[in-house]
Parts: structure tokens; C-alpha cells; sequence
């Protein structure tokens, strides 16, 4: 009796494997599982199967399309999402759609594996990668309800290849000189990470000072994604650039603020400039305040004082001497030196910052001026007088030169001054416009200044006349000769 109880208990389990089904049961499959986001005219088969499970008449299938899939439709079969429905061993079968869900009826009476095919043809995927799944439920009969299988149908969709390029992470605002890490991740057209991109990108920068990674090559485990250092040194708003060695249109960059770092020295952003004795230097002279990589720091108001550095002469330098910065600037706007000299420097100093040391400038005499006083409406034959009067207090000699209409020189002369007066003359002989040229030396023979005018020169109306009566003259003394040689 025993055996034929556990027989009859085996007989039963059968039975019931073999059974009616209830809702949620059945498998579905996908093909293909995957394809590239974006692409477009996919098509794609969903098989069902009722293993060993019985569903009588009034069963139901249902498969909702994920919204972002071109809408399932089968009115068109030329048309983008047109489905149709197959069966295999199912009977009754019948479909209809509802927005994005398919729903199947049908039966498959007693028999074992039996179910139906479903095409969906025409498909543009979404753009977005990832695992997209057709949600699928089941129901035994007009009496159950739909619930979902257990194993559901999913579709991944690969990102597509590298068209971008995101650089990100790199800390904003960072400080001069600070290292900061970054990430470059190859993106499709569509913002998905390119998981597949393994090409070797190169970096640039806005900073000129800028310490960037060397060209770095991809590879398959990076997943599209890696992240590096770089270190940043100039102030200001820069950028960071990454861009694919053998496509340059596979770029992208990350803007970053970067602030000086703390001051470290000195340095002249106005240099003082050429002036006279007891002259302001104009423009002011400026001193910065800079840090290690010659960042402006504005907000240093160090105190920096200026002196005298190196010159050729003896001056003292007077006005304020010590300013406190403004925005990491300090300003000498009355600074002034007492004795001409050249090669004057000036020293700006600061406490705990190194200093600076400005470019040569010299302090000068104003050049002289000449005023030429010319002997009034010469003619041919007449002395004119040039006499010079000249501003210099150092003057010794001075050069007159004396230019024919034709640019001939006439005469050179070399005049001693007498209290600040030169004098020179000369008898043009010919008419025309002449000119003077001088130049002042000191006693040591260093030209001070030059100058030049000119003067025009008319014809002389008694030396025509003479001319008139010469031949007249000489006729006269031919005649006279001749007589005495006759009388005798």
C-alpha cells in the first residue's frame, strides 16, 4: 500500500507540472539584446512559450514598448513600430494596441511549449544607453488577472563612438600653483558615456604656466572615463582643454577660476622715466605685489619704499618714499631727483618680500633753445650777421656753417661764446636762399643742442649798373692808348 500511495503521489505532481496555468506564468525571449543608441530601422523578435503550462481560452499576453521607443502600431507595415503577431502552436490568437502595449490572445489547449512570435519592425532606439525592459504579463483564462513573468525581455542599447569630449572635476576656484585632479570622459552625440573609446588625447591650457599631463592613450577598462592631474600657476579665468590626437573635433574643455597665491616679491608695473633736475617723474611710479608666479596679489596693502639704486650721479631723491599698496599696488606719484645724472635706477623694497630693481632712466638738462638774429634784406656782396642767442649755461664754442643756395658749404666758422651770445658773418656772392646751421659744444667738446635757420639773399642793383658801363670804359682806355701811340 505504501508504494502505491507514493506512486499515486508522483502521478499527482505530474499532473499538476503539466497542469493549468496561472497568471504570470510563461517565458519570453528578445532578439537582439542589444544595439547602439540612436540608431534607427531596428528591428526586433519577442518569442513566447508556454513551457508545460496549459492556457486555456480567454489567455492573455501583454508587452508594453518603453516610452522612449518609436509607438507600436499595425495599421502601416511599411511604417516605423509596425507589429505582427505569429503563432507557434498557439490557437485563437488574436492582437490588439494600446499606446505602447501590445496585448495577445490566445490558448494553447494541453500541449507543451507552444506560444506565439512577435515582430517590431522599423524601430529608432532611444538615445539615451542603458537596459531598456518590455515589461511582459500573463493571465490564465477570462478569469485571472495579468501578472508580470519572472524572467522579463530587456534590450541594452550601446553607447555610440566618441564625438565629444567632457572635462570636468578640476576644482574652482583653485590657487596658483595648487594641484588638482580632473576627468575626461568621452561622450557620444547623444551625452552618453563612449564606453568603447580608446584614443590618446593631448592637453592644452589658456595658462602659459600651466604643468599638464603628458598625451595619454585610453584603454578598453577606462570605459570611456579617466582622471588626471595638472597644476594651474597663472591668475585669472583659464582653461583646460583635452582634445583626441587623430580627430580634433573630439575636444572639450573645463573653465577654472584661479586666484594669486600669497605675495612673495616685488615688482615695477610703471618704470620711472627720463626727467629734468628737480622734476616730478611722470608718469607715477608703480610698484606690484606679486606671488611666486608673478600673479598680481590685490589683496596685499604691504607698505614698499623706493630708493635710489644705481646711477652715474650724485642726486638725492626726494617726495614720498614709502606708500602703502592699493589692490597689491603701491603708487609714488611726487617723486623727484636734484642732480643730472644717467644710468638712475630705483629700488623698491618691502618687508618679507624680495625686491625689484627698475630699468636706468636720467635725470637731464632741458636741451637749449637758439634764437638767430639775422642782418635784414642782404644782397650780393653785403656782410651778414648772424648772432645766436642760446639758453645753455654750459656752452663754450659753437659751429656756424654756412650753405650755399646750391647745398654747397661756403664757410665753417668756430665762435667763442661771449656771455650767451654767439656771432658770426660771412659776404654771400651769390643770390638766393641761404641757410645756417649751428651747433653748441661744452668745453669738452659735447654737442649740447643745434640749430639752423635761413636768410634770402637779392641781386645787388649797383653791381647791374657797373656792368652797363664797364665795356663803355674799357672802349674808352683802348682809344686813349691808341692816340698816344699815334702822337708819338
Amino acid at each position: 500500500m505504501k508504494i502505491i500511495s507514493i506512486i499515486a503521489v508522483f502521478v499527482l505532481i505530474l499532473m499538476a507540472g503539466a497542469g493549468s496555468a496561472s497568471s504570470g506564468d510563461g517565458t519570453i525571449t528578445v532578439n537582439p539584446t542589444s544595439f547602439t543608441a540612436g540608431s534607427i530601422d531596428n528591428n526586433l523578435t519577442f518569442t513566447f512559450n508556454n513551457q508545460a503550462h496549459t492556457f486555456s481560452s480567454g489567455s492573455q499576453a501583454t508587452i508594453t514598448i518603453p516610452s522612449l521607443w518609436t509607438a507600436p502600431q499595425k495599421s502601416n507595415s511599411g511604417g516605423n513600430g509596425y507589429v505582427s503577431v505569429t503563432a507557434n502552436g498557439a490557437t485563437s490568437i488574436s492582437y490588439s494596441i494600446s499606446g505602447q502595449t501590445i496585448t495577445v490572445n490566445f490558448k494553447t489547449n494541453n500541449e507543451k511549449n507552444k506560444g506565439f512570435t512577435i515582430t517590431y519592425n522599423k524601430v529608432n532606439a532611444p538615445e539615451t544607453s542603458g537596459i531598456y525592459t518590455f515589461t511582459t504579463k500573463t493571465k490564465d483564462g477570462n478569469s485571472g488577472s495579468l501578472r508580470n513573468i519572472n524572467t522579463q525581455p530587456a534590450v541594452k542599447l550601446n553607447p555610440a563612438s566618441a564625438s565629444t569630449i567632457v572635462v570636468s572635476g578640476f576644482h574652482s576656484p583653485t590657487t596658483a600653483g595648487d594641484i588638482g585632479s580632473f576627468t575626461v570622459t568621452a561622450k557620444d552625440a547623444y551625452g552618453n558615456t563612449a564606453t568603447g573609446y580608446i584614443g590618446k588625447v593631448h592637453f592644452t591650457s589658456s595658462d602659459g604656466q600651466a604643468v599638464l599631463p603628458p598625451d595619454t592613450m585610453f584603454v578598453a577598462s577606462d570605459k570611456g572615463i579617466h582622471t588626471f592631474s595638472a597644476r594651474l600657476k597663472t591668475a585669472g579665468t583659464q582653461w583646460l582643454k583635452a582634445t583626441d590626437n587623430a580627430n580634433s573635433g573630439i575636444t572639450g574643455s573645463q573653465t577654472i577660476i584661479v586666484k594669486p597665491d600669497h605675495a612673495d616679491k616685488l615688482a615695477f608695473s610703471s618704470q620711472p622715466s627720463n626727467t629734468v633736475p628737480g622734476g616730478i617723474i611722470s608718469p607715477p611710479v608703480k610698484v606690484q605685489i606679486w606671488d611666486q608666479y608673478n600673479n598680481l596679489v590685490m589683496s596685499s596693502t604691504a607698505w614698499v619704499t623706493v630708493a635710489i639704486g644705481s646711477s652715474h650721479g650724485s642726486g638725492t631723491l626726494s617726495g614720498t618714499e614709502s606708500r602703502k599698496a592699493i589692490n597689491g599696488v603701491a603708487t609714488f606719484d611726487d617723486l623727484s631727483i636734484d642732480k643730472a645724472g644717467t644710468g638712475y635706477t630705483l629700488k623698491a623694497s618691502s618687508r618679507e618680500l624680495s625686491s625689484a630693481t627698475s630699468i636706468k632712466f636720467d635725470i637731464k638738462l632741458n636741451p637749449p633753445t637758439y634764437t638767430h638774429t639775422i642782418t635784414p634784406s642782404p644782397m650780393v656782396g653785403d656782410i651778414v650777421k648772424d648772432i645766436v642767442t642760446s639758453t645753455s649755461t654750459s656752452g663754450n664754442k659753437m659751429e656756424f656753417k654756412w650753405i650755399r643756395p646750391n647745398g654747397h658749404t661756403a664757410s665753417i666758422d668756430y665762435v667763442p661764446r661771449s656771455h650767451n651770445i654767439y656771432v658770426d658773418s660771412y659776404r654771400p656772392n651769390v643770390a638766393g636762399l641761404w641757410t645756417i646751421n649751428v651747433k653748441e659744444f661744452d668745453s669738452h667738446y659735447v654737442t649740447l643742442g643745434e640749430s639752423s635757420t635761413s636768410f634770402n639773399v637779392t641781386e645787388n642793383p649797383e653791381f647791374g649798373k657797373l656792368g652797363a658801363v664797364l665795356p663803355l670804359f674799357a672802349v674808352g682806355l683802348i682809344y686813349m692808348n691808341y692816340r698816344k701811340k699815334f702822337n708819338k
